[in-house]
């Protein structure tokens, strides 16, 4: 599933910021980003965009963008008799 992060935070409004984490000051209760001011938070959530390795005939559901065409390609290799094996949980 895809969701548009800007338009949710707009809708929450809240600021949506996309910055690479190279830091949290737990301290400080600040994020470090590169290259911008560190940000205050009071509740943070982060997505770390963990990509799992899927082995060379499997499909892995991250990132997302690159599921379905995956997906078809292997769909179109199945023979009569060919077996899937789902592996892990969450978004798989």
């Amino acid at each position: 599933m895809h969701i548009d992060l800007p338009k949710l935070a707009r809708f929450a409004g809240v600021r949506f910021i996309q910055a690479d984490v190279i830091g949290i000051d737990l301290a400080m209760r600040q994020v470090l980003c590169d290259g911008r001011p560190p940000l205050r938070y009071d509740v943070l959530s982060l997505n770390n965009g963990a990509v799992p390795d899927a082995p060379e005939d499997g499909v892995a559901v991250k990132p997302i963008g690159r599921f379905l065409p995956r997906w078809y390609e292997a769909e179109r290799d199945l023979t009569a008799g060919s077996r899937i094996a789902v592996v892990g949980t969450g978004a798989g």
